[in-house]
């Protein structure tokens, strides 16, 4: 006969009802091995409470509404560049600039590394930003 074996993880030791402890099946060893191992982490994401803050609230002035305004035009500045630019690439603005673009993409897209080849871009793209931002 098998052992039936029934997990307790208040106690974090599996509790095994026949005693027949050698007869232990791979599945359970593992099952255990990864609980001792990342049961922790895993209950810490079990039950987080919810913080309620409360935040002073600022009546609506002219000057907030300027402030917030601004800020919103800074960054939407990055996406309304990329827009502009991507469309000036498809609408050939530029002959040369669009056709190395189409050329570049064409070949990747050919090989196997159009999604590989954004993902570099955009990462480029990201650490130029960080590095003029610093």
């Amino acid at each position: 006969m098998k052992a039936v074996i029934v997990s307790c993880y208040q106690h974090h030791e599996p509790y095994v009802l026949k005693a027949d402890k050698q007869r232990e099946t791979f599945y359970t060893r593992t099952q255990k091995w990864l609980y001792d191992k990342f049961g922790v982490y895993i209950e810490d994401f079990r039950f987080q409470p919810e913080e309620n803050t409360v935040e002073a609230e600022e009546p609506l002035s002219a000057k907030r509404l300027t402030e917030n305004m601004r800020r919103l035009k800074r960054g939407a500045k990055p996406v309304t560049n990329f827009l502009r630019n991507l469309s000036a690439l498809s609408s050939w603005h530029s002959v040369y600039t669009s056709a190395i673009a189409f050329i570049i993409y064409m070949n990747a897209a050919w090989h196997g590394w159009a999604i590989p080849l954004f993902l570099f871009l955009a990462i480029l793209r990201l650490s130029l930003n960080y590095l003029i931002a610093r």
